[in-house]
């Protein structure tokens, strides 16, 4: 997980406990939570103390950021803790605070994330099988090949407390179509390269 420069700046008073005191700290996490949660409560960074603002805000901007990106890279609570002590000069009891924090809410986060934006459900895996048809029922000879493909998809539901939905899209298609279909493939695929450059 990389981050830029001014997150890594913003992380450093967090980090330090005569920057930030331990309750501020904790006020700041929970903030950072709920914003990305959209819970209701929310607080001003002014009501967490007579800290300078311009620290809460730099403080507050990067510990959201380290929190959502470690959710879409869906990082390990160990690589994270050793980022932040080794990278960020976290105390072990910050690092722990934080780390637990996110392991509490890790899937909630996920969720919230994969709510913004339209985005089609995420393959996960896919099966074929190759069948040579003989006969079919409205014809009576047909004598050709067959790709029976299952994929399977996943999605959040909000309704079930975010629990990831896994559905299976099943299709037959000839080898003509499927070929079609994988070159269409390749195509898209090349063109969400170039944009990524871009």
């Amino acid at each position: 997980m990389n981050l830029s420069d001014d997150i890594s700046q913003g992380l450093k008073p967090l980090g330090n406990s005569s920057a930030i005191n331990d309750e501020c700290f904790m006020k700041l996490l929970d903030m950072c939570v709920s914003v990305i949660l959209e819970s209701e409560e929310t607080r001003r960074l002014s009501q967490l103390g007579n800290m300078k603002l311009d620290v809460l805000k730099a403080a507050y901007a990067s510990l959201l950021s380290v929190l959502i990106e470690a959710a879409r890279h869906n990082v390990d609570s160990e690589v994270l803790s050793s980022m932040l002590a080794q990278d960020h000069n976290f105390s072990s009891s910050r690092a722990e605070k934080l780390v637990k924090c996110y392991v509490e809410n890790r899937t909630k986060l996920q969720a919230s994330l994969s709510h913004i934006g339209k985005h089609p459900p995420h393959i996960v895996d896919a099966n074929w099988t190759l069948d040579y048809c003989i006969k079919d029922s409205s014809l009576d000879h047909v004598g050709k090949l067959q790709y029976l493909i299952q994929i399977q998809a996943e999605t959040c539901d909000e309704s079930m407390d975010f629990k990831k939905i896994t559905k299976k899209i099943k299709f037959v298609c000839t080898v003509e179509e499927l070929q079609d279909f994988v070159s269409k493939l390749k195509d898209a695929v090349k063109h969400v390269e170039r944009l990524a450059v871009v």
